[in-house]
């Protein structure tokens, strides 16, 4: 007949949500501080059964995992004609994509990591070059699926100072971002 929940884990955004079983929309949904908040209900009895209910696809820190709580709202569904309360449980998961991070610090001195996501486990390459197009450090290594660390190290680039732009390649996806190297 209905429920809510909290759904935990460093969310930072929602991308889709798409009815199943049940009519939900935007509408059903909230975020607050990292959550997200859902409620549903209807005046006629759902039996789902194998059924998926409903997705939501949401952004979110990989380093923390998803968790239903009782947060921002207490975590039940409502069954029956007396709507006796049960439990709420979580099926979740991973769809990963291809991410450039900002490099940190920014601008740096001696070292900066770059942080990446592949969606699949293969080769990557990182290239750091000048404003003049000219390429100044590039390296080839195997990853695996997931959150990635890359540290550049000052001295690997030479006497190059000022704006420089790095980029990130593997299989079809490429993308640069500008770092400023301070001396």
């Amino acid at each position: 007949a209905g429920f809510q929940f909290t759904l935990d884990g460093s969310i930072t955004n929602i991308t889709e949500v798409t009815s199943g079983l049940l009519t939900v929309s935007d509408a059903n949904i909230a975020t607050r501080n990292g959550a997200m908040v859902m409620s549903w209900n209807n005046d006629q009895l759902v039996s789902a059964g194998d059924a998926v209910l409903f997705t939501v696809k949401v952004e979110k820190d990989l380093s923390t995992s998803l968790a239903i709580t009782d947060d921002l709202a207490r975590s039940e569904a409502y069954q029956g004609q007396g709507l006796e309360a049960i439990n709420v449980e979580l099926e979740a998961s991973v769809e990963l994509v291809n991410t450039l991070g900002q490099n940190e610090p920014n601008p740096w001195r001696s070292a900066t990591t770059i942080e990446f996501t592949l969606a699949e486990a293969g080769p990557a390459t990182i290239s750091v070059f000048d404003v003049t197009g000219k390429v100044l450090f590039t390296q080839t290594d195997d990853y695996t699926a997931g959150n990635q660390q890359f540290v550049i190290k000052g001295k690997d680039l030479g006497s190059a100072v000022g704006v420089l732009y790095y980029k990130l390649e593997s299989g079809e996806f490429a993308a640069t971002k500008k770092m400023l190297l301070i001396d």
